[in-house]
């Protein structure tokens, strides 16, 4: 998010990466059999980023206090304002641009959810590549990284699977540990200090209501509930000494998301977990060894992933799933050494499956900023 290009609150004055921005475009609503027409200031490509609105944009910082500044006859903005005649800014755009980061939220969660799904490019070659003849295919990212997954042909014909991660997946017990002092500080200890580095956001999927509520009491609550959810920050450590401890954002969807849209929220996440399950197990299966000649199974070095490990404890000791997700995200790479007529002979772009939850980790920290919090990042 610090990376994007910077540019100027018309409020503040002050220049942020836009990430931390809302952009607002005159927009036209012709007249009706009740109204008169008007141009009203609303954000663009907020609730989601298809479509772009035309005219001259504007930008405002994505906080709450600041946005609520302009509808005021004073301040820094009015000059810049009355320049467009006929220029309305809505009283209730607060309202309007919560609502759109809300939306925007559902929309990645759900757009993640059909993204990362088992019929993408890049699982349809993964599962061929292991009954082809190609001697080597390697994916040239971050060594041991959590995003790339390294596949090689043995001589003896057996399938070795290496950093079988998953980008989204239930913490245990045994790495949440909450605070004795106060009860709510929290910190996660990861089982790796790989996946543990690559964390960007813990959801706590614990409280969704179960039932939708009417539309008319959902309306009231949008519109009268001004409290601000606790958005805290939690500390991610790693028992490797070479691995600093980094602090995280953990978001309460119960709270911070309208109950009418627990249900989407539920269905999006319990297809992500299964999509998540089905590539463990896939990576899994890719690494067994295959018969030889007389039909006996030949050994094969698998290099073990947290998956196995869970596997291998599990046999011994039940262990208990958690309320709270991780959203992890790893490095895009290439594969450099295949041919495969779906994609064209020679470099192969890598379907990045460990970006794909990078959207989602945005707009729910844009929401955060709007809420008042983040804001020491900028």
């Amino acid at each position: 998010m610090s990376s994007s290009s910077e540019r100027m609150c018309i409020v503040t004055r002050q220049k942020h990466p836009s990430s931390f921005l809302i952009n607002l475009r005159p927009t036209h609503f012709p007249s009706t059999p009740t109204s008169s027409s008007s141009l009203q200031l609303l954000p663009d490509r907020v609730a989601s980023p298809l479509s772009r609105k035309k005219g001259k944009g504007m930008w405002v910082s994505c906080h709450r206090d600041v946005i609520q500044q302009l509808p005021a006859d004073k301040g820094p903005h009015t000059g810049l304002l009355r320049q467009i005649p006929s220029l309305q800014v809505p009283a209730n755009l607060v309202e309007i641009i919560h609502a759109q980061l809300v939306s925007r939220v559902i929309y990645e969660l759900e757009h993640f959810a059909k993204s990362i799904g088992p019929a993408t490019p890049r699982s349809k070659w993964l599962s061929r590549e292991a009954s082809t003849s190609s001697s080597e295919v390697r994916t040239a990212g971050q060594s041991g990284s959590s995003g790339s997954i390294l596949v090689e042909k043995e001589a003896d014909g057996g399938i070795k699977v290496g950093s079988a991660w998953t980008v989204v997946r239930r913490l245990m017990e045994e790495e949440v540990e909450v605070s004795k002092d106060d009860g709510e500080s929290m910190v996660i200890k990861p089982q790796s200090h790989e996946s543990g580095a690559n964390i960007i956001a813990i959801l706590d999927i614990s409280n969704l209501a179960l039932e939708k509520p009417d539309s008319s009491s959902e309306t009231v609550e949008m519109k009268s509930d001004h409290t601000i959810p606790s958005i805290p920050l939690v500390s991610i450590t790693s028992p490797s000494p070479t691995t600093t401890a980094h602090q995280i954002p953990l978001y309460t969807l119960a709270t911070l998301l309208p109950a009418s849209s627990h249900e989407r929220i539920r269905k999006a996440i319990t297809s992500i977990l299964a999509t998540e399950r089905n590539h463990a197990r896939r990576l899994r299966s890719l690494s067994r060894s295959p018969c030889n000649d007389d039909g006996e199974t030949t050994p094969s070095t698998v290099i073990t992933t947290p998956t196995s490990k869970a596997a291998s404890l599990s046999t011994t000791t039940e262990r208990v799933h958690t309320n709270l997700l991780a959203l992890s995200s790893f490095p895009c790479s290439t594969i450099t050494s295949t041919d495969d007529p779906d994609y064209g002979v020679g470099a192969l772009p890598y379907f990045s499956r460990g970006e794909l939850g990078v959207p989602l980790a945005i707009a729910l920290w844009r929401l955060r900023c709007f809420h008042g919090q983040g804001w020491e990042a900028v």
